[in-house]
């Protein structure tokens, strides 16, 4: 079971995918595709039981930290000085060796985000290789792992999100990148208020200093979630961040828990 949130920053995808979270994780296997990655690799006696825990601490602060935004100092830290306890060069070989092995079933997905990325001058690390390897690998294994639910405050769909801000997409473009996602099964777009705009294009001028957020950028994003209620049908909510309660019914609603 995968689910993924979609939605501007600061809409409430952490607030709510961390909500969804505690609710859940006493009567079911919680995760999500970076942390799925960590329990494989472990199950595999590819890292340690000390590595593991590490990865999970340093996971659970990026995927589900409410000041995930926030110059936090302590925080920084923290990472800073788990990190540096961490083998980074055997654990990225073993990333790399994963992705390596569950990428076949992706390579229409890939060719498409190497071209757009390639083809745009304003190229992006932020689009590059292990946000998307994981993305890739926990995807897979979710297979494998099918009594787990993979709860993701962003995921292939948010990515699309990142292409607008950064590079040139137009109508097609969009509907191709959706259309080559692999199946989520529940979607979750969180819906901005008017309040948070100026914090907001700060924060995308920080990402792509000519970003504008003109009708243009407007008219690509209503489409994005329109063409994701297409091609999802029912298996798309719009939510408020202040609406956990409906996302809670429409889980045990859909049978998702």
């Amino acid at each position: 079971m995968i689910i993924e949130f979609f939605g501007l920053p600061f809409s409430g995808k952490t607030i709510l995918s961390s909500k969804l979270k505690n609710s859940y994780s006493k009567r079911k296997k919680i995760t999500n595709y970076r942390e799925i990655t960590f329990f494989h690799l472990y199950s595999l006696k590819k890292i340690n039981l000390f590595e593991y825990e590490i990865l999970k601490k340093i996971e659970y602060e990026r995927e589900f930290s409410s000041d995930r935004y926030k110059r936090n100092i302590f925080s920084k830290l923290l990472k800073s000085f788990l990190f540096k306890i961490l083998n980074k060069e055997k654990i990225q070989k073993k990333i790399d060796e994963l992705f390596e092995l569950h990428k076949k079933e992706y390579l229409d997905y890939l060719n498409f985000l190497k071209q757009k990325v390639s083809d745009s001058p304003n190229k992006s690390n932020y689009l590059n290789s292990n946000r998307i390897k994981h993305l890739i690998i926990g995807h897979s294994l979710n297979k494998k792992y099918n009594n787990f639910i993979s709860i993701n405050s962003e995921g292939f769909l948010q990515i699309c999100l990142s292409l607008l801000i950064r590079i040139k997409m137009d109508l097609n473009d969009i509907k191709k990148y959706l259309s080559l996602c692999p199946s989520i099964n529940y979607v979750f777009v969180t819906i901005s208020e008017r309040k948070e705009k100026k914090k907001l294009i700060k924060f995308l001028k920080q990402r792509n200093n000519k970003f504008l957020f003109d009708k243009t950028f407007i008219k690509n994003f209503f489409f994005t979630i329109k063409y994701i209620k297409y091609l999802k049908g029912r298996d798309v909510n719009l939510v408020y961040k202040m609406n956990f309660q409906e996302i809670k019914n429409n889980m045990e609603k859909n049978r998702l828990v």
